[in-house]
């Protein structure tokens, strides 16, 4: 690919490139650096002294919207072609240009995007049509083209402030019909809720203020509430800790106290000593017999029957 010397349009926005190629180098480690920065210069170049209707340098935008790629984590001929969207459509840089310098991939998908601004249409529906099948028609050939297209609209949804009234709902109607759809289609939810929200606040204006006054309440309540829960549990674990080192701490207290400290009990002072195990089994069969049986014999016969040791 030809190396063309940076203008001085291009050094003044370098800022943009510096970012853009940060955000890809987190995803792509196999960036290459030379085909973005080469396609960036060659979109600064024609848009020299040209601006956005929201004031902003016409460069911005295609940056934007290869950042908006990036996002994506889409491939570098993508965010390339991304930078040379508008190239082609806005000034007079031609397709056949481009293919010579970024490749008949690059340039299919900058066909794809860019609209049929250089035919004239009996009308502006006439117009929109064949933009549409033009962009269908690029799209069953290579899916990345609708990526473009979304990222490109996003951006312009975003600023899209600086148009005019009726301009707006045009937009933004088109943008909730065909956009927000096709976005939902291919499973870019965070591209489909953003366009939804942006095109419902240009659309219906009078409806949106309630809607986000009742969002904004909610919102506080419900950071209100989780507040409260946090407090609460926070002071549930604090309980939990403090019982914890109690715990902890009558443990390693009732394990200093081992059996040699333990004293031994002294036996009754009224607990008869026995010489042998004859005296106790003696004692033992006194302390059985029935007083019934003893009792009915003569003194002189139970004196003869009582076992040695016991007195009656």
């Amino acid at each position: 690919m030809a190396t063309v010397p940076r203008s001085a349009e291009a050094e003044r926005h370098d800022p943009l490139l510096q970012e853009l190629l940060g955000r890809i180098a987190a995803y792509n480690p196999n960036l290459d650096a030379d085909a973005i920065r080469t396609a960036f210069d060659y979109a600064c170049d024609p848009h020299v002294g040209q601006v956005r209707k929201s004031g902003e340098p016409c460069v911005v935008h295609p940056c934007a919207v290869a950042e908006i790629c990036a996002e994506l984590k889409l491939d570098s001929a993508t965010i390339t072609a991304a930078l040379l969207h508008d190239t082609v459509e806005d000034t007079e840089a031609e397709l056949d240009d481009v293919r010579t310098r970024f490749g008949e991939d690059v340039a299919l998908l900058v066909d794809g995007v860019t609209k049929l601004t250089r035919i004239s249409f009996a009308s502006r529906e006439q117009a929109q049509v064949e933009n549409y099948r033009k962009m269908i028609v690029a799209m069953a050939h290579d899916l990345r083209v609708v990526l473009i297209k979304l990222a490109d609209r996003l951006h312009n949804m975003r600023t899209i402030s600086a148009l005019g009234k009726q301009k707006q709902v045009q937009t933004a109607r088109e943008t909730l019909e065909i956009y927000a759809p096709l976005a939902h289609r291919l499973g870019i939810h965070s591209i489909k809720w953003e366009l939804e929200d942006l095109a419902f606040a240009c659309c219906f204006r009078l409806g949106i203020a309630p809607i986000v006054r009742m969002l904004c309440n909610r919102s506080a309540s419900l950071i209100s509430r989780t507040l409260t829960s946090l407090a609460i549990a926070t002071s549930i674990l604090r309980i939990v800790a403090a019982c914890w080192a109690s715990f902890e701490s009558n443990s390693s207290r009732s394990s200093l106290v081992t059996p040699s400290t333990i004293a031994p009990t002294s036996a009754p002072k009224s607990a008869t000593r026995f010489s042998s195990v004859s005296d106790v089994s003696s004692t033992a069969s006194c302390r059985s017999a029935p007083a019934s049986v003893t009792s009915s014999r003569p003194r002189s016969a139970r004196i003869m029957a009582t076992p040695s040791g016991c007195a009656m």
